[in-house]
């Protein structure tokens, strides 16, 4: 029994070190439009300018202008599925650009510019018509966008553009196009990501205090006063600042009640007391997550060392980093701060 525990623990772990990324490819009038937008997103790992579902192979620039090859003009969008859903990436990509009109958007016209979404497989190709379909209602005209299966080989595949194409907004603002018309979708993306607040998978605490399911959720987001008002100030310089308790002085480090370690800025269900043991260190230290969703990874090189930066998923907090040197099964100690933590006891326990 005690193998089988462990294995299912080793488990969890590797699934919170590999985070697998997801993408997407969207087309919608010049790729340096859509291309300047979705670089904006939280979660967005990588975007690409090239040329899809077309009739010739390796395809230029000039051919695809000429309207002769079939291809349109795309993004390859890859992201964290953990921090971006794809339902945001799409909601997105319809206020940066019209699809309902045909092969078009704005001065620029040929089916280069057509709308477009090249799903990976026939669910993702489902999840895309469902989407137009609860879209539509937005629009006074129908939604035109077509909706295909992006092609692993041939000339339908995607093909990465020209080297000059890629982060083009980025590296030349100026550029009388980008002045024109990219900034103005630019300008869209940063509205949308200001008014919609991000999303995030998370496994909050249900009401019996067990860990519930993943659910997505939006993610905490406050200004800095706000923050302020809220925790207190050890708490604010460790969440809101990357600050570091002194060493066996936090409040929850001799913490021996069973029950969850909570986020101290959003309440999220961090580590749990049976994954807690005495590191030496001077800080509450855990093996493993509550849960992967939880706890985000970012490597961290400050002050000069090559460290792993842990924070909560939900509201972005610093809570301290993760080592290499803990105990079995994991051999990983996650090094907190119990500044950044509240205790909450399992029903019927308290906290001694």
């Amino acid at each position: 029994m005690l193998r089988i525990i462990l294995i299912i623990v080793v488990g969890v772990f590797m699934s919170a070190a590999e985070t697998p990324s997801r993408s997407l490819i969207l087309g919608g009038g010049c790729f340096w439009c859509l291309e300047g937008a979705f670089e904006l997103v939280p979660g967005v790992q990588d975007v690409t300018s090239g040329y899809a579902a077309g009739h010739i192979d390796h395809p230029s620039y000039e051919a695809v202008c000429n309207g002769t090859t079939g291809h349109a003009e795309v993004v390859r969008i890859t992201y964290d599925p953990a921090v971006v859903g794809r339902d945001r990436l799409l909601a997105l990509f319809w206020k940066i650009h019209d699809p309902t009109t045909r092969d078009r958007q704005g001065n620029d016209v040929g089916t280069q510019y057509r709308s477009i979404i090249l799903a990976n497989d026939e669910d993702e190709a489902a999840a895309a018509r469902a989407a137009i379909a609860a879209e539509q209602a937005h629009w006074p005209a129908p939604i035109v966008t077509q909706v295909a299966l992006l092609a692993n080989k041939g000339p339908e595949r995607f093909h990465v553009a020209e080297a000059y194409h890629q982060d083009y907004f980025r590296r030349n603002p100026q550029q009388g196009y980008c002045q024109a018309v990219v900034r103005g979708k630019v300008a869209k993306a940063k509205q949308f990501l200001a008014e919609t607040p991000p999303q995030v998978q998370v496994r909050d605490l249900l009401q019996d205090k067990t860990l519930g399911p993943v659910t997505r959720q939006p993610a905490v987001v406050r200004t800095d006063a706000e923050w302020r008002a809220r925790l207190t100030p050890e708490a604010y310089a460790v969440l809101r600042h990357e600050g570091t308790e002194r060493p066996f002085c936090g409040g929850l480090l001799n913490q021996k009640g069973e029950g969850w370690f909570t986020c101290a800025g959003c309440d999220l269900p961090l580590f749990s007391s049976s994954a807690k043991f005495e590191s030496g260190t001077g800080w509450p230290s855990f093996f493993i997550e509550a849960a992967p969703e939880n706890v985000r990874r970012i490597e961290d090189r400050s002050h000069g060392m090559l460290r792993v930066e842990i924070r909560c998923a939900r509201c972005d907090g610093h809570l301290g980093h993760v080592f290499n040197d803990g105990p079995p099964p994991t051999r990983t100690r996650h090094c907190l701060n119990s500044a950044a933590l509240t205790f909450v006891p399992l029903p019927g326990k308290t906290a001694p």
